[in-house]
């Protein structure tokens, strides 16, 4: 039976930023609170915080362009692979048959939010070698994971 081609990308989830939205509105109700109050130029008062706003919106869409993981099921790959970094990267390889366990943490503020960490270990070392925090429906992507996983798992047990 012919493999069909299987290529996903999971990143960190724009709703795991909540710190740093709750920054921007603090950063907007003391720019309202000044300029209302007149302390300093109105002018002033918003480009500071048009400045310290734009900021940390480049901070979060750098931090979610810097890492990914990336499962790869095809002829060629059958790896699970985790990128990051932005100028100095990072890459971790780690073939599914090779994937000894996944592991999904979740806090209070994750679960409302319907993220979560995930940890793979490989079955050449003791420790988590993969561990991307804030991924949507952590447990969906475990699961997906673990589904290609075992068909070569099983495949290989059939083998010998």
């Amino acid at each position: 039976m012919e493999s069909v081609a299987f290529n996903k990308t999971y990143r960190v989830a724009i709703r795991s930023f909540y710190k740093h939205i709750a920054l921007m509105l603090l950063v907007l109700v003391c720019a309202c609170v000044v300029s209302w109050k007149a302390l300093l130029g109105a002018s002033v008062t918003w480009g500071a915080a048009l400045i310290l706003i734009l900021a940390i919106f480049a901070n979060i869409l750098m931090k979610r362009a810097s890492e990914k993981l990336t499962l790869r099921d095809d002829d060629r790959e059958k790896e699970i692979a985790y990128e990051t970094g932005f100028a100095n990267t990072r890459s971790v390889e780690i073939e599914l048959v090779n994937i000894k366990h996944i592991e999904v943490e979740q806090n209070v503020f994750q679960k409302l939010l319907g993220i979560g960490d995930i940890k793979i270990a490989s079955s050449g070392t003791s420790e988590n070698e993969i561990y991307i925090k804030n991924v949507p429906n952590p447990y969906a992507v475990r699961n997906e994971i673990q589904e290609h996983t075992r068909k070569y798992s099983y495949a290989n047990r059939a083998v010998n």
